[in-house]
């Protein structure tokens, strides 16, 4: 089970080239992010103009202990940010440590990932959120044609939910299929619907 997610997302600079970028992430990783302490995997996923990294870790302090060493970027990291727009503004990250891991979290391939992040409302705990996600998993989730794992994180008072399938078609059907679902109804009762911001990414690279 992984304990820790580094999440950062972006847009790349106007005419930057994908492939470019894919090369010097690799590199980057292959070369110093898979180096690591505590290394598990890093995801690059995109979702029209926003990309997004997933980087993986056994432990928090795993996590943190790479924040600090990546503190003053190598040359390969330079690099690899010389594509991204890092403004304030478009660049967000969170550190989100990982609450439950359901399904097949070792999954080799992982085609689309539906990303959802949230706030919970005022009036709602934690345990009464969690149960209500781990009913909407075992009697919806789980039951969705293509469905792989799921995850759900929380970083201070942002939680998110990233919910792997085998194709953005199964993404996307299952996304729709809650509408008039009663267990999806009480999940949704828990969150304040206002903070949602939703991405359907497509993995553009998995390293492991």
């Amino acid at each position: 089970m992984s304990n820790a997610i580094y999440y950062v997302s972006y847009p790349l600079k106007k005419g930057a080239s994908v492939p470019d970028f894919l090369l010097a992430a690799e590199k980057l990783n292959n070369e110093f992010i898979s180096k690591q302490r505590g290394y598990i995997s890093w995801k690059q996923v995109v979702d029209g103009d926003t990309w997004a990294d997933f980087g993986t870790f056994e432990t928090m302090d795993d996590l943190e202990n790479f924040k600090e060493v990546s503190r003053t970027p190598s040359e390969l990291a330079k690099k690899f940010y010389s594509f991204m727009n890092l403004s304030p503004k478009l660049c967000k990250q969170h550190i989100f440590s990982v609450e439950r891991n359901y399904g097949d979290g070792n999954a080799e391939v992982s085609n689309a990932i539906f990303f959802n992040s949230y706030k919970l409302k005022k009036s709602v705990s934690a345990p009464d959120f969690l149960l209500a996600l781990e009913t909407l998993v075992d009697e919806h989730i789980s039951k969705q044609n293509g469905y792989i794992s799921s995850k759900v994180a929380v970083a201070g008072e942002t939680w998110a939910d990233f919910t792997i399938f085998e194709t953005m078609a199964d993404a996307k059907k299952f996304a729709q299929s809650g509408d008039s679902n009663k267990v999806a109804e009480n999940f949704y009762s828990c969150i304040n619907i206002n903070s949602c911001k939703t991405h359907f990414f497509t993995v553009e690279r998995n390293y492991s």
